[in-house]
């Protein structure tokens, strides 16, 4: 088969906001960026390096890049509502060295330490038009959420073994090439290690088996195609790294409790509803080319 082409042909090359209001679970994950997750309603359960943590409604978090991080919704899809604000450094210049040089030892700032004018913040992103050329105005808005955030996470110079764990340069890089065929060994090859040190960081750090966690990001990876394209599932199939419609069906509906046209089917209806596009993949907005911008919050 010949070389995939990429995911999606349009990259983000700035930020990325969404308004997540149904359930989320999220494999564990990092990337180059940094996210801001503000839990607006329900409850979140995060990973956030070594540590769990649950947020519940007004609590916020920021996610610095290279910080591996996860998702899992409490709630139920009546009362979750998540914003998601995701930006790429070169938008927020002033700050880049803070963000590669230090971790927060408290990622979590809790509803009472959450800014009045985060709501104003917020607001101001939503109504930004994404194809605008906007770039100091909104990296001044995500300049905001940090300085107010600052104060409240305890930060700490980052020692080269918080930098370069192998376990966060694993996961990054299967997110990133897991509709590639790939494999213990080859991700083994790629780092220069044993196929079972490779295992033991899923099997002990994550939680899940290698495999498993390939087939959970192939399917994240399937479900924004359903939604976000028009290509026909067997195409999707194959660009996801599966061998055969009939494999796909079947890892579909274990991961998502729909086959992959009911899914498609149900996304675009609620699409049309509400407006919300749904969440990115891991790794897109680094592999893609254009702004998308979503969130849509009242005040």
């Amino acid at each position: 088969m010949s070389k995939k082409e990429p995911l999606y042909e349009d990259k983000l090359e700035n930020y990325f906001i969404v308004h997540e209001r149904s359930s989320l679970q999220f494999p564990l994950h990092v990337h180059s960026y940094i996210e801001f997750v503000h839990v607006l309603e329900g409850e979140l359960d995060m990973q956030i390096g070594d540590n769990r943590y649950i947020l519940s409604t007004g609590d916020m978090t920021v996610i610095f890049p290279n910080i591996k991080h996860d998702y899992h919704t409490i709630s139920n899809d009546n009362h979750t509502n998540l914003a998601i604000y995701n930006c790429l450094l070169h938008l927020i210049p002033m700050h880049k060295s803070i963000l590669l040089q230090n971790i927060p030892t408290s990622p979590i700032i809790r509803a009472e330490n959450v800014h009045e004018d985060m709501k104003w913040i917020e607001h101001r992103l939503a109504h930004v038009d994404p194809k605008a050329d906007n770039n100091i105005f909104v990296g001044s808005l995500f300049s905001m959420i940090l300085c107010h955030c600052y104060p409240y996470m305890n930060l700490k110079t980052r020692t080269e073994n918080n930098y370069s764990d192998i376990t966060e340069e694993v996961i990054s890089y299967v997110a990133n090439h897991c509709m590639d065929n790939i494999s213990l060994q080859t991700v083994a090859k790629e780092f220069g290690v044993s196929p079972y040190k490779v295992s033991r960081i899923f099997s002990g750090v994550i939680k899940t088996s290698f495999p498993e966690y390939v087939k959970v990001h192939r399917i994240n990876n399937a479900g924004f195609m359903l939604a976000n394209t028009d290509k026909d599932i067997t195409s999707i199939a194959y660009e996801c790294g599966f061998n055969n419609q009939q494999n796909f069906n079947k890892a579909f509906k274990e991961c998502e409790g729909v086959t992959p046209s009911e899914y498609r089917k149900h996304v675009i209806g609620n699409i049309s509803k509400s407006g919300r596009v749904p969440s990115l993949p891991t790794g897109i907005i680094e592999s893609t080319n254009k702004t998308i911008q979503t969130l849509s919050i009242s005040g």
